[in-house]
């Protein structure tokens, strides 16, 4: 049971390890889009302080700056998840570090109290083996 519990916890351990690594790989491809519409938008400036932008031009740098707040934002929010599936992954951990250590004592103290019960059961034949001869002699 202690082990079926253990493999239960390592496999929510992977699957949440797998969750983060996919934020994470979301986070780069935000960033990567991050940067390409801050490209877009240092083209528009720079077409905009040499007089070429016109009216659909300049609505297109407020899309794209509204975009790139929302982008950012994006990225904060898979930040803070990150880190708080970081510290959750953490907690996992310890907690079946903490399930692994209770199993191996469990363990440690099955296999003392089987060779107690060994020792309590070749006792027995021992006495019962010397009581034998008594009972047959009497």
């Amino acid at each position: 049971e202690l082990t079926s519990q253990v493999r239960q916890l390592q496999a929510r351990l992977d699957s949440e390890e797998r969750a983060r690594i996919a934020a994470q790989e979301r986070m780069v491809e935000l960033a990567e889009q991050l940067l390409q519409k801050e490209r877009e938008k240092e083209v528009a400036i720079a077409q905009q302080s040499k007089g070429q932008v016109r009216k659909d031009n300049k609505l297109k740098l407020r899309e794209l700056q509204s975009h790139n707040l929302a982008l950012a934002n994006k990225i904060n929010d898979l930040e803070i998840s990150k880190e708080q599936m970081t510290f959750k992954l953490k907690e996992r951990d310890d907690e079946l570090k903490t399930q692994k250590k209770r199993c191996q004592d469990l363990l440690f103290r099955i296999q003392v109290e089987e060779e107690a019960r060994n020792r309590a059961l070749d006792q027995l034949q021992t006495n019962s083996v010397h009581s034998q001869p008594a009972v047959q002699a009497a």
